[in-house]
């Protein structure tokens, strides 16, 4: 991040299921690290949802147990 931002970060599985959300808040810029708890999910591709200020992205992650 560039500058100061509201973070939001949430998982879904494939078939559109929400796996978790963490409101991070505010965030000085830099690089941050945010665990997000997807429960008992089991192996297979998620989608991670980041929301930035105003930015969105939307990306593929492996879950390996």
């Amino acid at each position: 991040m560039d500058r100061s931002s509201k973070v939001v970060v949430e998982a879904y599985s494939v078939d559109g299921r929400r796996l978790g959300r963490v409101d991070a808040g505010v965030m000085p810029s830099g690089t941050h690290a945010i665990p997000v708890d997807v429960g008992k999910g089991s192996t297979g591709l998620i989608l991670l949802k980041v929301r930035v200020g105003d930015a969105l992205v939307i990306r593929p992650v492996l879950m390996v147990k």
